[in-house]
């Protein structure tokens, strides 16, 4: 990017639409595995990358990691962790410049990759929220976005708010899933630094919410279920 502010408006464009940032590092993660072979170099395994090889490993990034960066700064919500990403790419960039082959530790590039990866799910999650139908019929009630906020109605039992970094994002994962039910695993999707423990707390939280408009999550075999109240 030429200035500052290409640099600014290009992270926008990535904090509105992710996927437009997903498909860049979908490219470069293909070619970080297509272009490198692990390696032992003294006791450490490494992923070397002749020093051409590097350069088209960079080429999906070429100029952008300036954006990277301000998208780091204006996005709050991200999983991706663009310091990762920045570090890999200025090893790339810096060691192909002065040497004939660029070793990085396999650790470094496996940490990465399953970054991106789950890069790559929040972009989905994200892409699925923006397209959440407004009515469920199963449920019987209608949801309209307010902001950072959820506001439920049902059709007989009035309605209630829904706010929160860990509520809102848990709710409407409920509401978009096929018969609004949730796998365990699903919840990756919703918070990463959601755990077992943590998981049921969220879900007692969300309950006590939903008790007003006489809805309900309740675990079922291999995840858990919103539903109406029995």
């Amino acid at each position: 990017m030429s200035s500052k502010q290409d640099r600014r408006l290009q992270a926008g464009i990535w904090v509105d639409n992710p996927a437009v940032l997903n498909e860049v590092l979908r490219e470069f993660d293909q070619r970080l595995s297509d272009s490198g072979s692990p390696q032992r170099s003294g006791r450490l395994r490494v992923f070397r990358y002749p020093a051409e090889a590097a350069h088209v490993v960079l080429e999906p990034l070429q100029h952008l990691t300036g954006a990277v960066n301000e998208y780091r700064r204006l996005s709050n919500e991200t999983v991706l962790d663009c310091r990762l990403l920045l570090e890999v790419c200025e090893q790339l960039q810096t060691e192909s410049d002065a040497e004939p082959y660029v070793d990085i530790a396999c650790e470094l590039i496996s940490e990465l990759q399953q970054n991106l990866r789950d890069f790559s799910r929040w972009c989905g999650f994200q892409e699925r929220q923006v397209h959440t139908a407004s009515r469920s019929d199963l449920l019987r009630a209608e949801i309209e976005l307010e902001g950072d906020e959820v506001i439920l109605r049902t059709d007989l039992d009035g309605s209630t708010r829904l706010r929160g970094a860990v509520a809102v994002p848990m709710f409407l994962a409920f509401w978009r899933a096929r018969g609004h039910r949730l796998s365990s695993q699903g919840f990756e999707d919703v918070d990463r630094s959601v755990n077992r423990r943590s998981l049921e707390r969220y879900r007692t939280r969300l309950c006590a919410r939903l008790q007003q408009v006489l809805l309900e999550v309740v675990p079922v075999e291999n995840g858990f279920v919103l539903q109406r109240s029995k």
